[in-house]
């Protein structure tokens, strides 16, 4: 089930959120852009950013999960969710290392259960 946030918003990822706040290079029809990514999911990510992306809209990806690690993650995204302060993707990977990537780093960061 989808959560909602305190403005309305309906959230569509699933699983744990980390805080991230790295920087991501975003492509997209307004061409090459830098934004800080606030939160990341295995399926998703929410992005500080004012540009008015378009819901729906696919957009590339680049972004590195820690500072002191130069492994970078590429993936497409589409924006779900669109507020005042950024906007909300989808992770659209087109190959199986980059989610198991994210995955691993996200196991590495989350609380135990």
């Amino acid at each position: 089930m989808a959560d909602e946030d305190s403005a309305g918003h309906h959230d569509n990822r699933w699983g744990v959120r980390i805080p991230l706040g790295v920087l991501a290079k975003i492509r997209g029809g307004q061409g090459e852009r830098l934004a800080k990514i606030r939160d990341i999911s295995i399926s998703g990510c929410f992005i500080e950013t004012s540009v008015p992306y378009a819901l729906g809209a696919t957009v590339g990806l680049s972004f590195a999960l820690d500072p002191d690690n130069p492994q970078t993650v590429t993936t497409d995204a589409k924006v779900t969710t669109r507020t005042q302060n950024g906007i909300g993707v989808r992770f659209i990977y087109s190959d199986a290392d980059t989610p198991l990537m994210v995955r691993r780093w996200i196991a590495s960061r989350s609380p135990a259960s």
